[in-house]
């Protein structure tokens, strides 16, 4: 028996098939669980928690795959090692980044195992891994999810035909990523697997194409389904203010449509478990049998010993590949730079170009785009309003906006503006629903004609407000690092865009709808039903025409004044992509680069199926993508400059970064709509800021804190400090229950709000609470200008030359609740109510307005450039004691001085520009508990909109009054609710969420 013959013969017991342990395949199928949730396959969950079901399941996985006995302390080193990247991992903001930590746990797995279970295991691996590489892929080379998108659409109507139910859905709605994982692991487990295959093969095909029409038809069925269950059960009548009722119900009606994936992903894990767990399998390696020893490691050898070129492909290719995929996809370096640019914009638009000014409280300005000049003067550009596009216009331009035109074109305007872009040109078109009326109408459709970019007639609505959590974001220098969970994009109400094969997508939303018609954006009502389409709603997109380009949104709400404040990022970048006209990702030959290393990249995965290969694969590539990611949005950051302003700077950043009191929805109680279009009355503009860094805050005038909770670092309390002494004014409204955090911040200009509550271990004595008051800020002769507030606290400061600008008092006590103090150039002002300047505040006034001209005053009085004078009300000495009676009679055993506590108030008065017309006696009034009155609706702007015209709803108005004719019974549920009575102080989570 030759030596040859020996040593097959040694193998052949080893050779035998097996059965996958049952914890090997529940490690696997967690692995999968893990990868689908982490790619948001499952439809809409919030981000957090979506990274905790997804941890959930690698715990799972983790428990099931634990290390073997003879695992050794190498693999379990290894295994926590992993652990521990996979958590560093799961910190990016990217998905993708997300699935490439499940795969590289799994790969972990799989390398501390042996035999069967690693072969298992390591399919699991490869098929996330495949995933991630295939979902970086289609980010970059849009043209990848147009296709995929059109394939899941086909598929989603031949299920609609079988159900009896019209059915539109895309790529995540039509299970995209589950065919993926189903195509690697199915492929792997007939390799796997010994012969015959073809039937055993087909009959596993087959049960994997009925599961996943099986889902489809559900899917399809969703509203039938909703129909079944029981009535969603409301807050009463009494109880409108609440957050709502939870049910199983209610929880079921949430979950339908959008959460039916998980459906998918119930039906393929058991697939796969059976698939797994009750196949024989060969051992790990080769299907085939492969040689032992030495001469297995001469097989990829030359002759001399040397390593053959195949060998180092399959050995260093995967991470040299993982290296390229980012850098070549996802690397957008541009700039939002507009310096020396001019923008011209057509004059023609549906919303107008309205901004709020004194004396008007109403809201149409919200939807207009007036605090967009402001905004690009800030970055250095001009900004040309032009009536008809003349060719001088058009010579001098450096891009031209459309937003959402509304005029009948001209044949020579659209000749004109089609031979700027093929000359070289940047158009934006900016659309939104169709508005039809008395002689105007939307003239989108005819600018876009030359392009392969549709706007569909529909309203578009993201089930979460603001489509947080809900868009994708594809590889291009204006969308790169801009965060979608926060409102960085705008999009509210829009239309969705078609795109033909040379049009590319810059954002799509997700989970979302799209309603036929306008009806949805004018009348705030809309629900999903069979046939609409659902999820992968193109809302921007771009494509090259002639040697120019022309980037087409669905909406023009990122563009308008209130949702400006947050998506000034995108907008920003947006606009200096056009005017600069920078390189992009998506040029044809990265586009092919990008394809041929995914393509390559997944074949090497595939072919070398070694956990090392896979596991360096995974961490090579979240490091890139993560970095690219970083590099483009940090190259291209908007950074306004209010510096040149005149005669102020008018920059004023309201601090979104540690984790503030305020609400994210601009209109929900505890958002800042008001304040917003207080700050834009007063010639600032008001800026959310993303990011606290030095580079923003030596460009702004202002800067506005309201009660964080997350606490400043020592760096940025020496931020602020230094942006005060050079001219700042800061400004922080902060409660003593949320003061405790900020106690450094405060500290450092001198300033304290006393905690609440007072720790028994404490020293401290308990401050006493203001609650709801309106009380005087300026007095002239026997008349006085009030402001409201809504919970107060004292507020302290161990400055002789701080000035109290509001005081509070009840019979003998009294405090102060709003001080000022001048630090070098700027000034410090602390105000002791979180919630002073929430929407729930300002509309619980009998005369909103009276808040503003507070802030009119305070903003004239820190910063210039004169004073300005309130208007006062007369109140006669027998109103005065009447409302004194009755704040005491409410306040009786309310509150005590605590024993020993001294006086903190500043004695040197207030603001001293005027304390020679202050009363020496502080005079307070009870806040009003009756209906407020509600404003009427503002009209348009006479000489920019036709008359009678609607200016289209973006979903940012206010509820009608009862004045308007609605009652409570028509309201919209996803409106605001105004309290019709002094509200309950809300928790800093009350923002309600609305239902679709």
């Amino acid at each position: 028996m030759t030596s040859r013959s020996r040593q097959k013969e040694e193998i052949r017991p080893a050779a035998l098939p097996t059965a996958a342990p049952a914890w090997t395949v529940v490690a696997a199928v967690a692995i999968v669980a893990a990868a689908s949730i982490a790619a948001g396959s499952v439809g809409l969950l919030a981000d957090p928690l979506r990274r905790v079901l997804m941890w959930v399941a690698l715990l799972v996985a983790l428990g099931a795959g634990a290390p073997p006995a003879g695992a050794g302390r190498r693999g379990r080193l290894v295994l926590a090692a992993a652990v521990l990247l996979a958590l560093v991992m799961t910190a990016a903001r990217q998905p993708e980044v997300h699935i490439l930590a499940v795969a590289l746990l799994g790969a972990a797995l799989g390398w501390i195992h042996a035999d069967v279970p690693r072969r298992v295991l390591m399919l699991a691996a490869q098929a996330v891994a495949v995933l991630a590489v295939v979902r970086i892929a289609m980010g970059a080379v849009s043209w990848l999810w147009v296709a995929a998108d059109a394939l899941m659409g086909a598929l989603g109507q031949f299920a609609g035909m079988l159900a009896g139910e019209p059915l539109d859905v895309g790529v995540t709605y039509g299970g995209f990523d589950y065919l993926v994982i189903a195509a690697v692991i199915y492929g792997g487990w007939l390799y796997g697997t010994p012969a015959p295959r073809l039937r055993r093969g087909l009959i596993v095909a087959a049960v994997f194409v009925a599961g996943h029409v099986a889902y489809l038809v559900l899917l399809a069925h969703a509203e039938s389904l909703r129909a079944l269950l029981p009535d969603m059960v409301v807050p009463t009548e009494n109880d409108r203010d609440a957050l709502g009722v939870w049910t199983w119900g209610n929880a079921a009606h949430r979950l339908l449509p959008w959460n039916v994936p998980l459906l998918a992903m119930l039906i393929y894990g058991v697939i796969l478990a059976f698939m797994l767990r009750w196949t024989a399998w060969l051992p790990d390696g080769n299907a085939e049998e492969r040689p032992a020893g030495k001469e297995h490691g001469q097989r990829w050898r030359l002759p001399g010993g040397e390593a053959r070129p195949v060998d180092w492909v399959r050995s260093f290719g995967p991470a040299a590949l993982a290296l390229l995929l980012p850098l070549l996809g996802w690397l957008a370096p541009g700039t939002s730079d507009l310096n020396g640019k001019t923008l011209v914009a057509y004059e023609a638009s549906a919303s107008g170009w309205l901004r709020p000014v004194h004396g008007e409280m109403e809201v149409p300005a919200d939807e207009s785009f007036g605090m967009l000049p402001v905004l690009v003067k800030s970055l250095g550009a001009a900004f040309v309003r032009s009536a008809d596009l003349a060719p001088s216009d058009l010579a001098d331009a450096d891009a031209v906006l459309l937003l959402h035109p509304d005029r009948p074109w001209q044949p020579e305007q659209l000749d004109r503006l089609w031979d700027y872009v093929r000359g070289g040109g940047s158009l934006l078109v900016a659309g939104d629903p169709r508005v039809a009326q008395r002689g105007a109408a939307s003239s989108f459709d005819e600018a876009l004609r030359p392009t392969a970019i549709t706007v569909r007639d529909d309203t578009v609505v993201g089930h979460q407000p603001n489509w947080q959590d809900g868009l994708q974001r594809f590889s291009h220098p204006t969308v790169t690092g801009v965060d979608g969970g926060a409102n960085g994009f705008g999009f509210r109400y829009a239309s969705s865009l078609r795109l033909g094969w040379s049009a590319r997508p810059m954002v799509a939303g997700r989970y979302g709808y799209g309603i036929p018609g306008a009806d949805a954006a004018i009348t705030s009502i809309h629900r999903y039903t069979s046939g609409d389409r659902l999820g992968d709603l193109v809302l921007a997109a771009q494509q090259r025409l002639g040697s120019g380009r022309v980037v087409v949104l669905g909406g023009t709400s990122p563009l308008a004044n209130q949702t400006l404040v947050g998506s000034y990022e995108f907008t920003g970048r947006l606009l200096g992509y056009l005017a600069s006209r920078g390189s992009s990702p998506q040029a044809g030959w990265r586009q092919l680069m990008t394809l041929l290393a995914a393509a390559g990249l997944i074949f090497l995965l595939l072919w070398q199926p070694a956990p090392e290969q896979v596991g360096l694969s995974a961490v090579i590539l979240a490091i890139m993508l993560a970095s690219m990611a970083a590099a483009s949005g940090w190259s291209s950051r908007v950074l306004p400059d209010g510096r040149a302003h005149k005669p102020r700077n008018n920059i004023a950043y309201v601090t979104a970064t540690h984790a503030e009191f305020y609400g994210r929805e601009p209109f929900s109680a505890n958002g800042l709509a008001a304040f917003y279009r207080t700050l834009m009355r007063n010639d600032y503009l008001p800026l959310s800021m993303f990011d606290f860094t030095e580079a923003r805050l030596e460009r702004a005038g202002m800067l506005i804190a309201i009660a964080p909770v997350r606490p400043y670092s020592a760096a940025e309390v020496a931020m602020v400090r230094q942006f005060v002494q050079r001219g700042g004014h800061f400004i922080c409204m902060i409660g003593a229950e949320q003061s405790r955090p900020n106690q450094p911040l405060l500290e450092a200009f001198g300033f304290q709000v006393p905690p609440s509550p007072v720790y028994p271990n404490e020293t401290l004595a308990e401050p006493i609470p203001f609650g709801a008051f309106r009380q005087f800020y300026y007095r002239e002769g026997n008349a006085s200008a009030f402001a409201q507030f809504l919970s107060g606290w004292p507020v302290e400061c161990e400055s002789s030359s701080a000035q109290a600008l509001v005081t509070w008092t009840r019979r003998d006590l009294e405090g102060d609740v709003a001080v000022s103090l001048r630090v070098g150039s700027g000034s410090v002002t602390v105000i002791g109510d979180s919630y002073i300047a929430l929407n729930t505040n300002y509309e619980s006034l009998a005369s909103p307005a009276e808040n503003d001209h507070f802030w009119h005053w305070l903003f004239a009085r820190l910063a210039g450039p004169e004073p300005w004078t309130p208007p006062v009300a007369e109140i006669t000495d027998d109103d005065a004691e009447e409302d004194a009676a009755g704040a005491d009679a409410a306040n009786e055993g309310a509150v005590q001085e605590a024993p020993g506590e001294e006086d903190a108030r500043v004695e040197n008065g207030p603001d001293a520009m005027h304390e020679d017309l202050l009363p020496e006696t502080p005079l307070m009034e009870e806040a009003p508990l009756a209906e407020p009155e509600m404003p009427a609706p503002d009209q348009s702007e006479p000489d920019l909109a036709e008359p009678g015209m609607l200016e289209p709803d973006t979903g940012l108005q206010e509820p009608k009054s009862d004045e308007d004719g609605a009652s409570e019974e028509d309201a919209e549920p996803n409106a605001m609710k105004i309290p019709d009575r002094f509200p309950q102080v809300p928790s800093p989570d009350s923002e309600p969420l609305p239902s679709p």
